[in-house]
């Protein structure tokens, strides 16, 4: 079942470096090669122009420029068959387009506070979302504990209220539970550049427990279904010697975590 997945972050928690992960550098031996696989890939001529761009940029070890404009930028995602299928899966099932990602290019203060009211139809319509801070720098410089909470506050009220607008609308809002007045579809709360961190494979729940202190219960006052997820989108051998390819950790357990929930949700 196709639809949208949507991918939002806090400001400087690398979602364009996350993107270039998934497109160019995903680590496919992390699902046996035995085993279907993930791909994402650009949906349109536009987003395939940028991504390319950023890549280059990348590569030639120059930092990635920070953005002036708002663009929409879309991307689908394919199930592929095994690279080596065993015996058995000789005539497994074709590729196919399962979903499709969003992301609006803009610059940083974009992504502070609530999320703006252009982008919250596609909110209200969404499969799941992605919601990405880095844990070793707060969404904000100004200092307050409750940075990492403004942040999810900030982008879960602006879309529980866009829901609750769009039911009372007679629009069909299959992600919210009326009853709950919950976000019903999976949100992944994941924690970026992991590989920066002292013990970069710590449980992420514990993790976002320690960024969130005793705000991190007030997150299932607006979501139903969610999971914390931690991944580096470069990986610590290139990040520790500085040189040689990416090499991306979890980057798509996310994406598989809610593929996985929204089929179960009937979304």
């Amino acid at each position: 079942m196709a639809g949208s997945i949507v991918l939002w972050g806090a400001p400087l928690s690398g979602k364009t470096t996350y993107l270039l992960s998934l497109v160019f550098w995903q680590e496919h031996n992390e699902d046996n090669e035995r085993y279907r696989r993930l791909c994402l890939l650009p949906a349109n001529a536009s987003t395939a122009d940028w991504i390319a761009a950023k890549a280059r940029t990348f590569a030639s070890g120059e930092p990635l420029p920070k953005t002036s404009t708002v663009e929409r930028l879309e991307f689908r995602l394919y199930d592929l068959p095994p690279r080596r299928p065993r015996f058995f899966q000789r005539r497994t099932a074709p590729s196919a387009h399962v979903a499709d990602l969003t992301f609006w290019d803009a610059p940083g203060e974009f992504f502070s506070g609530p999320i703006p009211d252009e982008l919250r139809p596609e909110l209200v319509r969404a499969r799941g979302l992605i919601l990405v801070v880095n844990p070793l720098q707060p969404p904000s410089a100004n200092g307050r504990s409750s940075a990492y909470w403004d942040f999810f506050d900030g982008a879960l009220r602006s879309v529980q209220q866009a829901m609750i607008s769009a039911r009372d609308g007679g629009v069909p809002v299959p992600g919210f539970d009326d009853t709950s007045r919950k976000i019903r579809y999976p949100v992944a709360v994941c924690l970026s550049q992991a590989d920066r961190a002292a013990n970069p494979e710590r449980d992420p729940n514990e993790w976002l427990g320690e960024l969130l202190g005793r705000d991190q219960r007030l997150l299932t006052d607006w979501l139903a279904n969610k999971s914390a997820f931690s991944f580096s989108a470069i990986g610590g051998d290139r990040a520790t010697a500085g040189h040689g390819d990416p090499r991306p950790k979890y980057v798509m357990h996310p994406i598989r975590w809610i593929l996985r929930e929204s089929e179960r949700l009937g979304l």
